[in-house]
């Protein structure tokens, strides 16, 4: 069995990417009967707890209850062992009903793992059996609990028993666990792995994660006479030998991996408290990935990272959000070029991971972050590999996907950081449904937001006066531009060693749509007004609370801007104003903008000069992305060159199996020198 899921394997990443040159065609596609395993073995494991709860703690069982004060729902886990088979319970019941009903539903279960284990044995259907009863109570304190009188809440606390046909299992509240693991549904050879993992009561930083290869018996008998070393990391495991390789929430498969299963063991703690251990086998064995992608040649430009304190890269991001290509549309028709497989988040992140790593950057500005994503990957990722501390915001709305920026820790300290939504900065007051889960977001609307009627609100919303006057003259314009949830972010960070330095990094997405120039510019516009803003609120913060009076501000302005050098939004940063003739304002004739020019003292550049794209698929390529820099400041010392044209249209266009967006990533080394100003 184990032997044929290496062929699979192999043979798979032979079809992907064409690694073995002189592979006959008849042998490029696995036999059905090799599927099939493979397809079970992928079934069966996807997300397969090995051992959810490792046996007896300090000599006792255990139940785990999470709970968290003032919600509805509660969870009970616990593993029972009859007829020498291991089988893990979880219930999610409510905090206030009665015991009874958690008890009777855990009976029902219990005896129906009962029923299955003796008929597997051999007994006739209906046999009457002493084992077609069972005891279960809980106790406190040694006193039997009435289930009928007492609720969820009361009986499932930290020190109660559960009496389980004599057998004792001690009570544990909200210790540190494990909800849940699961592995990439694809590991790549040479590319990053992370678990997807979701903890209670505990953090990534403080649980351990150890990583273990599956081997074969005549394998462990090889270590053993040839490697004393590896030999003592040998486990076994129901039956299965087990190698360990290696400790961390990080793992980067080797050749030796190729065709193997691994496994990761998470032991969850909060620093004092140690629960119960939780394990997830690979759903396939390790498969050889792309031999090379066209990223690696980029990062020959980024091999090392800055020291120098006036000088720093940022790196500009669209990556292509899982909610955008997960679906039978992108699938069918946005992305009908890519393989299938190349739009599934499981082999995408591995490719993105790998390629922002090696950039190097001082500062990334990403477009397009799931928020699951944010949490479970990229913000422990990056905080562990490369010293960076991330920053998330969903846009306004129901929308969960956003923007994130990360910032390396040894080279900057954040002083602020909060997320506006263009629509409220034309009116306040106006209502927007936000997302329920609001636990991802590190970031809130600017508190000068809260209160119109403050001083500094008033003169931000001053700066818009005319902006809103003539969004409101036009009905269907109002109501286009006010539903709309794009948002900047915007991150105050001071230079260490370097008195006196700070930057504003703003980060945004703007609205996409075909006819909607006049959309775009106006949030632009109210983007470049805010910035002009907080640029002066931030001086006299700075001042006021760090005594700093001739502090030098720099703005950096990342994004997806989908805009192209021919429209507005490029005018303005690049030439302060824009005139009420433009033809950007009528490119809705139904919501054209009447009577407005727009200035501004801020005078940009973009990094990246006369490139033909950023964006490309079969149906539409252009210059979308940017990397904008204050001209008061700031230059730019390079840039790293877009990848190859024949690279990105070798599969019509991107995403591929060597490209994991369809945007590229920009990435731009500049360097901070004395403002003018």
């Amino acid at each position: 069995m184990q032997a044929l899921a290496r062929i699979t394997s192999l043979l798979v990443s032979i079809e992907r990417f064409g690694t073995l040159k002189n592979v006959r065609p008849s042998l490029r596609f696995p036999p059905k009967s090799l599927l099939a395993i493979s397809e079970t073995n992928m079934a069966v494991s996807m997300s397969r707890r090995l051992s959810t709860l490792e046996g007896p703690v300090d000599g006792q069982d255990s139940v785990y209850v999470q709970h968290s004060e003032g919600k509805e729902m509660m969870t009970i886990s616990f593993e029972y062992t009859t007829c020498g088979k291991t089988k893990s319970f979880n219930l999610y019941r409510k905090a206030n009903e009665p015991l009874s009903m958690s008890l009777e539903r855990l009976k029902l279960n219990l005896m129906k793992m009962k029923k299955v284990k003796k008929q597997k044995n051999g007994a006739p259907k209906g046999q009457p059996d002493n084992e077609d009863t069972l005891n279960l109570s809980i106790h406190i304190s040694g006193k039997k609990l009435d289930p009928a009188c007492t609720s969820n809440i009361d009986a499932w606390i930290e020190g109660a028993t559960m009496n389980l046909d004599g057998r004792q299992y001690v009570i544990k509240r909200n210790e540190p666990q494990v909800v849940l693991m699961r592995l990439p549904s694809i590991i790549m050879k040479g590319f990053i792995t992370v678990p997807d993992v979701d903890l209670a009561n505990c953090n990534v930083e403080t649980c351990k994660f150890l990583w273990y290869r599956q081997i074969s018996a005549q394998e462990r008998e090889t270590i053993q006479q040839t490697d004393e070393t590896s030999a003592k990391k040998i486990e076994m495991k129901n039956q299965v030998y087990w190698l360990y390789l290696s400790e961390g929430i990080i793992y980067s498969p080797s050749d030796d991996d190729i065709a193997h299963y691994l496994k990761v063991v998470c032991l969850p703690s909060n620093g004092s408290k140690v629960g119960p251990t939780y394990s997830c086998l690979s759903g396939r064995p390790v498969e050889l990935g792309p031999p090379t992608c066209p990223f690696e040649k980029r990062q020959l430009h980024t091999r090392d990272r800055f020291s120098n304190t006036n000088k720093l890269r940022i790196v500009s991001y669209n990556i292509l959000a899982d909610l955008y290509a997960d679906s039978d549309y992108s699938r069918n028709v946005l992305f009908a070029h890519c393989p299938p497989h190349s739009l599934e988040i499981d082999y995408r992140r591995q490719l993105l991971l790998k390629e922002i790593h090696g950039y190097n950057a001082d500062i990334i500005c990403l477009q397009e972050v799931d928020k699951k994503e944010f949490s479970r990957t990229y913000e422990p990722y990056f905080k562990l590999t490369s010293g960076h501390h991330g920053l998330f915001n969903t846009k306004g709305g129901q929308v969960a996907e956003g923007v994130a920026t990360f910032f390396r820790v040894d080279r900057f300290e954040l002083v602020d950081s909060h997320r506006t939504i263009l629509s409220k900065l034309i009116d306040p007051s106006a209502p927007v449904e936000e997302d329920g889960d609001s636990k991802c977001d590190d970031l809130t609307d600017h508190p000068i937001l809260h209160d119109p009627n403050s001083t500094p609100a008033k003169e931000l919303l001053s700066k818009l006066r005319n902006v809103k006057v003539a969004i409101l003259k036009n009905l269907e314009l109002t109501k286009r531009f006010m539903n709309r949830h794009t948002i900047i972010q915007t991150t105050l960070l001071k230079a260490k060693g370097v008195p006196r330095n700070y930057v504003i990094v703003a980060n945004t997405h703007l609205y996409f749509a075909p006819d909607a120039d006049h959309v775009r510019l106006l949030q632009g516009i109210v983007c470049v007004k805010y910035l002009e803003f907080m640029k002066t609120f931030y001086k006299s913060m700075i001042e006021r609370l760090f005594n700093e009076k001739d502090a030098h501000i720099y703005i950096i302005f990342c994004g997806d801007m989908n805009s192209s050098p021919d429209c507005g939004l490029f005018k303005l940063l690049h030439e302060g104003k824009v005139p009420d003739d433009l033809p950007d304002w009528r490119s809705n004739e139904n919501e054209s903008v009447e009577g407005l020019s727009v200035e501004t003292h801020l005078r940009f550049s973009s990094a990246y000069q006369n490139i033909p794209y950023t964006n490309y698929t079969p149906g539409f390529n252009g210059w979308l992305d940017y990397i904008y820099y204050e001209l008061d400041g700031i230059e730019c010392e390079s840039t790293v060159p877009l990848p190859d044209h024949d690279d990105v249209i070798a599969n019509e266009g991107i995403p591929s199996d060597v490209f994991p967006s369809d945007h590229l990533a920009l990435i731009a080394d500049l360097k901070l020198r004395a403002p003018c100003s």
